[in-house]
């Protein structure tokens, strides 16, 4: 990593741009929430799951992700475990599928928390390890983790915008 992206100030440190970053990620997944009827969290859509099962789905990813950067910032690798992507969707899905709408959206919005506060928290240090892990052929660092949170809230951005 070359310490700061084109156009961008050296002087941020890499955690004031994720957390940046990541508000901005977020920021499509908050609108969608105001925006969904009170009625229509629970109700069938063009897909598998619910909204309420949609949110659910993007909490869990951040919290696994977020679980993977502690345990890095821990010098932890080994406790990482390569998963299958779509078992693991399903089981974190049914997993809160007795949540309500409520704990649902107030899970979001603590991961949310959880997320600005861990990174903020991060050492200089904890930016520059790159570290082997389970699931990945090379190491990886905190940035690349991060990034996974951004990539997937964007890959789900269409889909939110399209559903309200």
């Amino acid at each position: 990593m070359s310490g700061h992206h084109v156009g961008e100030s050296p002087f941020i440190t890499p955690a004031a741009r994720w957390v940046g970053e990541l508000r901005a990620a977020r920021g499509p997944v908050d609108a969608w929430i105001q925006e969904v009827a009170t009625d229509a969290w629970c109700a069938p859509r063009g897909g598998r799951w619910t909204r309420k099962d949609l949110l659910g789905h993007l909490t869990a990813w951040l919290d696994f992700l977020l679980d993977q950067v502690e345990a890095l910032r821990d010098n932890r690798p080994d406790v990482i475990e390569a998963i299958q992507v779509d078992a693991w969707n399903a089981v974190e899905v049914e997993r809160r599928r007795h949540w309500t709408v409520e704990a649902t959206i107030t899970g979001w919005r603590r991961s949310a928390q959880r997320a600005d506060e861990v990174i903020s928290a991060l050492s200089p240090a904890a930016w520059t390890g790159r570290w082997r892990v389970a699931w990945s052929a090379e190491p990886v660092s905190i940035d690349n983790l991060i990034e996974l949170v951004v990539v997937h809230l964007r890959q789900h951005r269409s889909e939110l915008a399209e559903d309200t």
